[in-house]
């Protein structure tokens, strides 16, 4: 009975928002690319199911090894999101974390 009076209330809870309140709120919003980047490959891979260029969204990740990356260039690229190294275990901080976060 509690799960179903949970799922009641949640329910209700999910209706009492609409698409309005979840769109930016202003224009400097972060948006996401709407093309599909095919990036160039010295040894490519043939796809049995969807290849990544038939999907909307792409995405990288950077880690020490990228040193400076200029986020303007990626982004114009197509690139929506990165994966941003941290750390290596409990003890070693990524040196270029705070360079890419920032």
């Amino acid at each position: 009975m509690r799960r179903f009076a949970a799922f009641i209330l949640l329910t209700l809870l999910g209706a009492c928002s609409t698409v309005e309140d979840l769109a930016p709120s202003s224009p400097s919003a972060p948006t996401v690319a709407v093309r599909a980047p095919r990036f160039d490959d010295s040894d490519p891979h043939e796809w049995d199911s969807g290849a990544p260029w038939s999907y909307a969204v792409h995405g990288t990740d950077v880690s020490k090894y990228q040193t400076s990356v200029d986020w303007p260039a990626a982004r114009a690229s197509g690139i929506s999101f990165v994966f941003i190294k941290a750390t290596e275990g409990g003890d070693r901080f990524d040196p270029y974390f705070n360079e890419h976060w920032s």
